[in-house]
């Protein structure tokens, strides 16, 4: 109730000073009944009376001046912001423009006659530049959403491409890295693996750097994979996964991502035809995760959905190139 009234008197300059007024306005009244009883001290009144009149006149325009003052200093802050963002927007494009016609495009118009290794180093090469530039470019628009926000993050923030992968090509990664026996894998079941981080996270965290390495199936209990990639819903987020894990609302079948984040936002990186959710090709999810000690509203279904939405349709262009190329190599190979 306190707090309550708190707020109500004392929530912003405006409420302020109409307090103020009020307190002036009662205690003059209550000056004017005291002195109309005594009229031997009019002129002494009259002198207190234009004082506080003054004095309360002068701090009004001094919180009136702060108010406008603080206002045109948050209307400027926001429309740096809102520069900064989109030159780091027209960045991402730019940098995923570049990558597709330096790797891509002029690969492939120099030397048309490339043999499917060199085609195949061709698109690894891609996948790389384009992931590295995606992904660091998007971490520097999530912090620099979060300063705006007041949000204490820091290093702790990490994104992550995980794709979807056959059981064949799982086998071959297991078999590689002399992992679990490959010989267990379902040719009917798909897998998820994680294809990239970026590069302060690759470079700050090496526990997190387990690229190509660690086979996820799709269909085991993990809440994000099956939100995103079994019911297709168009993002995941939780800015407590702890307290949802406890709830049974949240569940991963890796035993030790309580260590590395609390919180997630995750996006498929996907194509889907508008009106027609049957026409669906996904290629697996980006994600943003943080241990998010201070418990922060980090993610959201509006702002930072939309961020991260936009880097995962850049994504989504770059392996449907990757579907055009292994459609064009099955047609020459024929």
């Amino acid at each position: 109730m306190i707090k309550r009234l708190k707020y109500l008197l004392l929530g912003s300059p405006d409420r302020i000073i109409t307090l103020i007024s009020i307190i002036v306005g009662i205690s003059g009244l209550s000056l004017s009944m005291y002195v109309y009883n005594h009229p031997n001290i009019l002129p002494a009144y009259i002198i207190i009376r234009d004082n506080i009149i003054v004095l309360t006149l002068l701090l009004i325009v001094i919180a009136l001046s702060f108010k406008y003052i603080k206002k045109y200093i948050m209307v400027e802050n926001f429309r740096e912001l809102v520069g900064q963002s989109l030159a780091i927007h027209h960045h991402i494009i730019h940098n995923f423009r570049d990558h597709y016609f330096w790797d891509l495009r002029n690969e492939f118009f120099f030397n048309p006659n490339m043999d499917l290794e060199q085609i195949d180093n061709l698109k690894k090469t891609h996948f790389e530049n384009t992931c590295r530039t995606i992904l660091s470019d998007t971490r520097d628009a999530f912090l620099k959403y979060y300063s705006t926000r007041g949000f204490r993050v820091g290093d702790d923030l990490t994104v992550t491409v995980k794709i979807i992968i056959e059981a064949e090509d799982a086998r071959k990664i297991l078999n590689a890295i002399k992992g679990e026996d490959a010989s267990k894998l379902k040719q009917s079941k798909l897998y998820m693996v994680t294809g990239y981080r970026d590069p302060n996270t690759w470079g700050t965290k090496p526990e997190r750097t387990e690229i190509m390495q660690i086979i996820y199936n799709i269909d085991e209990e993990n809440t994000t994979f099956d939100e995103l990639v079994n019911k297709g819903e168009n993002f995941f987020l939780s800015n407590n996964l702890k307290k949802d894990n406890q709830q049974k609302k949240y569940k991963n079948q890796n035993p030790n991502w309580q260590n590395s984040y609390n919180s997630v936002l995750a996006v498929p990186i996907r194509y889907r035809r508008q009106n027609d959710h049957r026409a669906s090709l996904i290629y697996g999810i980006i994600s943003v995760d943080s241990l998010n000690p201070y418990l922060y509203e980090l993610f959201d279904k509006e702002n930072t959905f939309h961020l991260l939405a936009a880097s995962a349709d850049l994504l989504a262009m770059m392996f449907g190139n990757f579907d055009l190329i292994q459609l064009v190599r099955g047609a020459t190979k024929q």
